[in-house]
């Protein structure tokens, strides 16, 4: 387990693991983000609902450079965004300068604060660890409530793209997924290929 977190990633089991741990709203779906995207916290950070078409369940990331990215909604994080949408309007009914921020696109953030203002890095990386503490994923022997677990953001980012390589996605169409121009930061970072999946290749070969 130790170096599966070396190596950035997670087992599909130990994801499986953090998605069922209880979580207010926000927590869970900043975890659903992260997990069914396979985005860049500050890609997550930044989008609104104005990026999502729900209809056609696409959504628009916004990356490095002005550049952005289409991609289909998992059925899994469908139902959540659902979920979530419902709350927030709730809640911005309650707190004015959210309610002011969801009335202009703009300014209309999936993750937001009750300030109508979009969650900052920090505040989503360290939900996640006290989640992934309460999972009993790379508990910390520390004192910093903060820092209670090993597990990051991008470790589901990595987990995300080295899944679907394992399970036989093909490599630019999860180069395309993740927002990489290079297949090769993919290949270098991403790929790393399970026993099963190498031994599947070379019975695969046939002459």
């Amino acid at each position: 387990m130790i170096s599966n977190l070396i190596s950035g990633r997670l087992t599909a089991e130990q994801v499986r693991d953090l998605l069922d741990v209880h979580g207010n709203g926000r927590c869970n779906i900043q975890v659903y983000l992260l997990t069914f995207t396979g985005a860049r916290t500050s890609e997550l950070r930044l989008l609104r609902w104005s990026d999502m078409d729900l209809h056609d369940r696409t959504m628009v990331l916004h990356g490095k450079g002005d550049k952005y990215r289409v991609i289909d909604i998992h059925p899994r994080l469908m139902s959540e965004l659902r979920r979530w949408s419902l709350y927030q309007d709730e809640q911005s009914n309650r707190y004015p300068k959210m309610q002011a921020a969801r009335l202009n696109p703009d300014t209309d953030y999936v993750l937001m604060t009750r300030n109508g203002l979009p969650v900052s890095h920090s505040t989503v990386s360290k939900q996640l660890k006290r989640r992934a503490a309460r999972a009993g994923l790379f508990v910390q022997n520390t004192n910093d409530l903060e820092n209670v677990s090993a597990i990051t953001p991008h470790a589901l980012r990595r987990t995300f793209g080295t899944i679907l390589l394992n399970d036989g996605h093909h490599l630019d169409a999860v180069a395309d997924v993740l927002g990489h121009t290079s297949l090769e930061t993919t290949r270098k970072h991403y790929a790393f290929s399970s026993t099963e999946r190498r031994k599947a290749t070379i019975h695969g070969f046939r002459i």
